[in-house]
């Protein structure tokens, strides 16, 4: 066995299987690179002679996580990235960055980088990497429940500072942040921050350049000669959108096959209708955005409770945030979302009425068992958690509930969206969008009923067999899933159904490009 063969198991993906498209979906996962040369420039990184132990302890569509320890008892974590990170310099130089830049410009806590590289060829490595700090403490996913109501609190806390930094750091343009050497001349010297933000708008190390946003990059869509940002406004961003958009549609997408079963109208199947409804949406949206001081660009993380490293016990329990990953400053309006970690998802009984006022048991609590009613008051605990950070952040982000509460906000968040996923997901959804905004087209014809009655059915399906939407599912669990799904299959009927069965290979994959 050669030296290569021997980490076999680090270049596969190994954390799961497919019900469909599973040999495309392992490719796009497939990361062969130099292990014992990442180990040298580990240790290195960290003054250590030579590292000890490497092991892989997480892995996703976009990155392979390993840990690696010294001779000296240091320890940090590498991040590899996956063919599906496009492309692989901007996104993984923009990273690193904008880590740099949380850290040390806001003063959050993200883990230090020891060092990187993004380009592949320039590194005995053979991949792109990341080596940063490894930061002691849980996930937030793994403890929320089991933290007193303190403990939460002082969580919640954290996580509405970080908030309060984001919304409060307004930037000049839309794109993403990179050091200086990794941009164009001409992008160098533009001020970092909007006019009228406190302090100097220059920075000596930091700038915008393009913006790195999966979707505007993914299947082919780097190849195109477009503007890829900045930009210095909301109207000339979506302009550029539009363009991007309509180009793909028109060199790349004209050219392959579609494989969305939701896509059986004829209008789905021609790029110039799909361009048509893009321009209409564009034409739409300067009457339904927000004022333009909600649209200045901002830096935002989602926080979501995989993403947060905490130790419950101290005064501030936060220590990392995570996965910075093609984030990038774009405008407030589009930004701003509520943290899902701290949202109730528990007992149905326990309801969370309007305005804002506390939870409330059910009716019936006082004649329940006792178990019964010591089970509801910690469903009780956690939904007032949610008010809790309702409250913290109505205090000091007030500008989150202002968004969020305008009328047409979502719409137009999901619309903008919508805009380069028109081809994989069917233009029923943006044309509903358009029809849900109601504005000056009322003769759109009325919604395709058999579109919704599908995608509930498919989604229904996903939830009876516990697999995500291109129907990943543990390795523990496929066996038992697959046999579940054959027999599901066996009784499904397209017309009933209003479509066809949705777990085959070689229909529509969110990450393939099919």
């Amino acid at each position: 066995m050669s030296n290569m063969d021997k980490y076999e198991s680090f270049f596969r993906y190994t954390s799961g299987r497919w019900l469909y498209n599973e040999k495309e979906q392992l490719a796009i996962r497939y990361v062969r690179f130099n292990v014992d040369a990442l180990k040298k420039v580990a240790a290195e990184a960290v003054g250590a002679s030579y590292c000890t132990d490497i092991r892989k302890t997480h892995e996703g569509a976009f990155n392979k996580i390993f840990m690696l320890r010294f001779d000296n008892n240091a320890e940090l974590v590498a991040k590899i990235p996956t063919p599906l990170v496009s492309p692989p310099h901007l996104c993984t130089a923009s990273e690193v960055a904008t880590m740099d830049y949380v850290r040390n410009v806001m003063g959050l806590p993200v883990p230090k980088v020891f060092g990187w590289c993004s380009r592949a060829e320039t590194t005995d490595v053979g991949a792109e990497y990341i080596l940063m700090e490894k930061i002691d403490g849980v996930c937030l996913q793994d403890c929320w429940q089991a933290m007193n109501a303190d403990e939460a609190k002082a969580a919640i806390n954290d996580v509405v500072d970080a908030q309060c930094h984001f919304a409060h750091t307004r930037f000049s343009q839309i794109g993403s942040l990179f050091y200086k050497d990794d941009v164009d001349l001409s992008l160098r010297d533009r001020p970092l921050y909007a006019n009228g933000t406190d302090g100097n708008s220059e920075s000596p190390r930091f700038c915008i350049g393009p913006l790195m946003r999966w979707d505007l990059w993914c299947h082919d869509r780097h190849t195109l000669n477009v503007d890829h940002g900045p930009w210095p406004n909301l109207p000339s961003f979506l302009s550029a959108l539009g363009r991007k958009q309509s180009e793909w549609l028109r060199l790349v997408a004209a050219n392959r096959s579609q494989r969305c079963a939701l896509r059986r109208a004829p209008r789905d199947e021609s790029p110039d209708i799909h361009i048509r409804w893009i321009e209409r949406f564009l034409t739409v949206l300067p009457h339904v955005v927000p004022p333009v001081e909600l649209q200045v660009p901002v830096l935002w993380n989602d926080l979501e409770a995989t993403s947060l490293v905490v130790q419950p016990k101290d005064h501030h329990p936060v220590k990392a945030i995570l996965d910075w990953q093609y984030s990038h400053l774009s405008p407030l309006f589009l930004q701003v979302r509520l943290c899902e970690a701290f949202l109730f998802e528990g007992d149905e009984r326990i309801t969370l009425p309007q305005e804002f006022s506390m939870p409330r048991k059910p009716p019936n609590y006082d004649s329940l068992p006792d178990d019964e009613r010591a089970y509801l008051d910690r469903e009780y605990e956690l939904a007032v958690r949610q008010r809790v950070y309702e409250g913290l952040l109505r205090e000091r982000v007030p500008v989150t509930y202002t968004l969020l509460e305008r009328p047409h906000q979502m719409q137009t968040h999901l619309g903008i969206l919508e805009l380069s996923r028109t081809w994989y997901n069917g233009l029923h959804q943006l044309r509903d969008y358009l029809i849900q905004l109601q504005l000056w087209w009322d003769d759109i014809a009325p919604k395709c009923s058999g579109f919704e009655i599908y995608s509930e059915n498919v989604e229904q399906l996903r939830k009876e067999l516990g697999v995500d939407v291109d129907g990943w599912v543990s390795n523990e669990r496929f066996d038992e899933v697959m046999r579940r799904s054959e027999e599901l299959k066996s009784a499904w009927n397209t017309k009933a159904m209003a479509g066809p069965w949705p777990f085959q290979d070689g229909r529509y994959s969110y990450y393939l490009d099919l």
